[in-house]
């Protein structure tokens, strides 16, 4: 019996370990909120300078003609749900999704001008099932002069 009960030990570690989050971009942007984003770019918070040393280099930055500039951080959270490590997993496999963009806009002596907080969080459903009910209909729905007639 102790034979078993290693087995189940093993497998939930295993499932464990599986269903850890997957995260993309820079993670000192999770914890930021409007209240922080807002002090972060107020007139006196240091513009780039302050910013950079808060969040970092930039994921990307986009340099304009005049001298301006426009700096994006983000961050994005992929976690999988419960299911995924069922026997039916693959048929009805998901994810959540969570996102969070941070842009900045600088003028050319590196003074915040602008800038956006936003967030998105969102459930993605891949498996089998889910995909199958999505499938269109288009055979049994179009009239018979709008099928596709090249396989005739």
């Amino acid at each position: 019996m102790l034979g078993a009960g290693l087995r189940f030990g093993v497998a939930i570690f295993l499932a464990l370990s599986l269903a850890a989050c997957a995260t993309l971009g820079n993670r000192k942007l999770a914890d930021l909120d409007l209240l922080q984003a807002e002090a972060l770019t107020a007139q006196d918070a240091g513009g780039q300078t302050g910013i950079a040393a808060r969040l970092g280099k930039p994921q990307s930055e986009i340099v304009f003609s005049d001298g301006g500039r426009v700096w994006v951080y983000s961050y994005v959270r992929q976690t999988p749900k419960w299911q995924n490590f069922t026997n039916v997993g693959f048929l009805f496999k998901a994810q959540s999704n969570y996102a969070k963009e941070f842009v900045v806009y600088f003028d050319r002596t590196g003074v915040v001008r602008k800038w956006r907080l936003s967030e998105n969080s969102a459930e993605e459903k891949t498996g089998l099932a889910y995909q199958l009910a999505r499938k269109p209909r288009d055979e049994a729905t179009l009239a018979p002069d709008a099928r596709d007639r090249g396989a005739q």
